[in-house]
């Protein structure tokens, strides 16, 4: 779960790493990051959303990559 959590784009990881490993509310976390607490739920709701998707690849899914595009194996080669 840690390695999908780090597969995430930055502003949805700190709002995952903040809420979930350092146990902080989402006010607590608009005031660490001095962003809107609207912003600070909709992200973690969108963090979650991808996290889904990560954990989904991880276990044969065939879902899209966290981009949304197309993903590529070990080899680099795009299917």
């Amino acid at each position: 779960m840690v390695n999908a959590v780090f597969r995430l784009p930055v502003k949805y990881r700190e709002v995952i790493v903040l809420a979930y490993f350092h146990d902080l509310t989402m006010n607590e976390i608009g005031s660490v990051t001095e962003i809107n607490v609207n912003t600070v739920k909709s992200r973690t709701a969108k963090a979650k959303v991808l996290l889904k998707q990560i954990l989904l690849e991880g276990s044969g899914g065939h879902g899209k990559s966290v981009n949304g595009s197309k993903g590529s194996d070990a080899q680099g080669r795009i299917g």
